[in-house]
């Protein structure tokens, strides 16, 4: 009886795995574990590169920011002394064109000039919004340098990646930690050294052109988190530039008179060629939020403080004092360590810096939906 039923198992489909030993089980499942390890190391490995790369995409852009600033603002001391007719409203003018034509090439050349129309309605507000921000920062920036010295107001104005910082950890959850505070800090009181024994046409300020800059200060860093916001939200950098210009020619066109009748040969080359700088500084900005996260892009574009000394020596006779020299390093160090940090960090860490495609797709994505 047991025996017809051994033959009668035995002429059934065989069953493998029930008869193999367990060693070669535990065998079997090592190598499956080993072979689905494999693709994990290698996703983290392309991740990491990827997420290394972007960063230095997006310094790289803050670089290039940096530079045009630089040369925008040498210009701008140029004329100031060789065309003193000239008002403020003829050097903003030029770089609303700028930023204009800037968002309407990256539109036409991308095909994405009318997606604005699939943007939701939030979407839309911000990038309204983020126009405006250009017109009333720069009729509170008149007022301030009629109420305050200019060491003053370029102190107090350098100081936007703080509440940048503050805004950036608030609405998009980018990290910030005591190091960063600490070099934020840092930062401030080394602008605060290089803004000391510097020539100003009045002496004091009066407490309302203290608080009108403090408003423009957190509305600069405002600005950094809007356009961060709307790069992770898709919205590409045309319709920023375009709605950002528009609002830099409607306030030069609201605050003074053009007066392009007395412009010589020399002056429309230099407004022209400055208003492209500093549109470009703008667009740059915009790319470089695009790959890192605004509270990592606002401090690195004073580096412009430094540059602008170094070329005023070399061009303006102009002479270093010691609060100089203390001032450049220490921001230049402010600046460089949280790169450095960033740069040698792990992956979990950068996640809140690096919101591109790639991370978009991973299931612990925690930027801002």
């Amino acid at each position: 009886m047991h025996r017809k039923f051994d033959i009668a198992c035995s002429k059934s489909e065989p069953k493998l795995d029930n008869h193999i030993p367990n060693s070669l089980v535990f065998s079997k499942v090592e190598i499956q574990s080993s072979q689905s390890q494999e693709p994990r190391a290698y996703t983290s490995r392309s991740k990491r590169s990827f997420s290394k790369g972007a960063m230095l995409i997006g310094l790289l852009m803050s670089a290039l920011s940096v530079i045009s600033l630089t040369l925008a603002d040498f210009q701008v001391k140029i004329l100031s002394n060789s065309s003193p007719y000239l008002s403020n409203a003829d050097i903003v003018f030029p770089m609303g064109i700028s930023l204009i034509f800037f968002g309407l090439t990256i539109g036409f050349l991308s095909g994405k000039l009318l997606e604005f129309t699939t943007y939701p309605i939030l979407v839309l507000v911000i990038i309204l919004i983020r126009g405006l921000c250009g017109l009333i920062n720069y009729i509170l920036f008149l007022y301030v340098l009629d109420h305050l010295p200019l060491s003053k107001a370029v102190f107090m104005f350098s100081q936007n990646p703080i509440p940048c910082a503050i805004l950036a950890s608030i609405f998009l959850k980018e990290k910030l930690t005591k190091m960063h505070i600490l070099c934020l800090v840092g930062a401030g009181f080394g602008i605060y050294l290089l803004s000391l024994n510097k020539e100003d046409r009045q002496a004091e300020g009066s407490v309302s052109g203290y608080l009108v800059c403090l408003v423009a200060v957190w509305i600069g860093g405002a600005e950094f988190v809007m356009t961060r916001y709307l790069n992770l939200k898709g919205a590409g950098p045309e319709w920023i530039c375009i709605t950002c210009g528009i609002g830099f020619v409607a306030s030069a066109l609201v605050a003074e008179e053009l007066g392009f009748e007395k412009y010589t040969e020399f002056d429309w080359f230099m407004v022209e060629s400055h208003g492209f700088l500093a549109g470009f500084y703008i667009l740059g900005s915009i790319l470089a939020t695009k790959y890192i996260g605004a509270s990592f892009v606002a401090p690195v574009i004073n580096f412009e403080n430094i540059f602008t000394i170094c070329l005023d020596i070399f061009f303006f006779k102009y002479h270093f004092v010691y609060t100089d020299i203390l001032g450049m390093v220490i921001l230049a160090l402010c600046i460089a360590v949280p790169v450095y940090i960033n740069l040698n960090t792990n992956d979990d860490a950068l996640e809140p810096l690096l919101c591109t495609s790639q991370n978009k797709k991973s299931k612990h994505h925690t930027c801002a939906s």
